[in-house]
């Protein structure tokens, strides 16, 4: 029998994040990143790069009743993805596993791969003049080892494996957890079909329910 081949993704769950952006720290340590300085700003987006990145979204409602959540995002290393498509150096790669990368030695900084992201999940560094953008820590991955944002992860929100080997923690979650899973849709003109999962935030929603019965 003929056994599928990896295919690297991430499951996050939004009610397991405490904000506390480990994340962030254990990202730009494992790549070296520069700190927060004006030199790094996108010229493009206006944003400050980072390879993974905690939002806090809200808060909302009326006191007492506030709610907010803090929502992970990283590069969804997608399916068809349309960053390697528009790389015209071939500087923007994809593994057979899925993880995209970008080989910075051959990048002529056109910027065609931030233009074609739909989920701004790359910049320009004007520090090393290419782009960049999280790479699954695959020198990590190949030698059985998780992503440092992964491992970093004191509450386990990430959950990071082989999407198709279906004994794998994410493919067991995304099964037994489908009803829960929400999902990052593309723009209608993107073929992108990203490898990055959210588990909704059920705090919230339980929330919102007993708000309703009182």
């Amino acid at each position: 029998m003929r056994k599928e081949p990896k295919r690297y993704g991430m499951v996050i769950d939004l009610d397991l994040c405490v904000g506390c952006r480990g994340c962030e720290v254990a990202c730009r340590q494992e790549h070296d990143l520069k700190p927060h300085i004006g030199e790094e700003l996108d010229l493009r987006t206006k944003r400050i790069p980072h390879w993974t990145e905690v939002m806090t979204v809200g808060p909302w409602g009326t006191f007492p009743d506030l709610d907010m959540f803090y929502f992970p995002r990283i590069c969804n290393h997608c399916d068809e993805a349309p960053c390697v498509e528009a790389c015209p150096s071939g500087a923007m790669t994809q593994r057979d596993d899925g993880v995209v990368f970008i080989q910075s030695g051959r990048c002529i900084t056109c910027l065609k791969c931030l233009d074609a992201c739909p989920f701004r999940a790359i910049f320009y560094d004007r520090g090393e003049d290419s782009v960049s953008k999280c790479n699954f820590c695959f020198h990590l991955v190949d030698h059985g080892l998780e992503p440092a944002c992964v491992s970093t992860c004191m509450t386990r929100c990430r959950i990071f494996g082989d999407l198709n080997d279906p004994e794998s923690e994410p493919s067991r979650i995304l099964r037994e957890r489908k009803a829960e899973i929400v999902p990052i849709p593309a723009p209608w003109w993107s073929p992108a079909r990203p490898s990055t999962y959210y588990i909704r935030n059920r705090g919230i929603r339980h929330r919102n329910e007993e708000r309703r019965e009182r």
